[in-house]
């Protein structure tokens, strides 16, 4: 739905840092996702030691604030949302299944209400932030889905990790920052389009 990843800007605007310590925070993230990469630890570790290293410890009413601010930077992808939007005004149920935090998409989910929301959730203690609750990635998602619908109509996605989603859906749109859009007809084409083996 975004033209780009939110997760690590989000990270970024709400670190209150200083300029040095931050850079050396960005530093370590950069590593944290090379390593990431070559398997080294899982995405909910990933997100985890994200979370940790950049707002561990942050207020739940700061978050909130700062996700508001944040939520109102976000570009969309326009082909997508055009699209969501028509399908709202026509009554339809639309699903947004992403791995990025309910604390800003729920915010759109308020604007639009018949938007059904599941994402991942930050974690936290005496109202302080202090890892990740749920990770909604790969087939994590499927959970939702199994308890909403047996199949998908249309699934508008940017990453391999969504291939258990793709496996439901009847029709898969592979979706560009530069807003272009790639139709996909089945699993197969999809897993194709990845040069990844199904």
């Amino acid at each position: 739905m975004t033209t780009y990843d939110t997760i690590y800007p989000f990270f970024i605007f709400c670190n209150k840092d200083n300029f040095i310590i931050k850079n050396y925070k960005k530093v370590l993230w950069y590593i944290i996702k090379i390593l990431y990469k070559l398997s080294v630890f899982s995405n909910f570790k990933l997100k985890e030691m994200g979370i940790k290293l950049f707002i561990g410890g942050y207020s739940r009413n700061y978050i909130q604030g700062r996700s508001l601010q944040f939520y109102e930077k976000i570009t969309y992808h326009k082909k997508v949302l055009k699209e969501m939007i028509l399908n709202i005004e026509s009554g339809n149920n639309v699903i947004i299944s992403s791995a990025s935090f309910q604390e800003y998409l729920s915010i759109f989910q308020e604007n639009n209400k018949n938007i059904l929301l599941s994402s991942s959730i930050l974690k936290y203690k005496n109202n302080k932030v202090v890892g990740l609750e749920v990770n909604n990635y790969g087939e994590e998602k499927l959970k939702y889905f199994r308890n909403y619908t047996g199949n998908i109509d249309i699934l508008y996605t940017d990453s391999f990790s969504d291939r258990f989603l793709a496996k439901l859906a009847n029709k898969i749109f592979i979706v560009f920052g530069n807003e272009n859009l790639v139709k996909l007809d089945s699993y197969q084409s999809f897993s194709d389009f990845f040069n990844k083996e199904v």
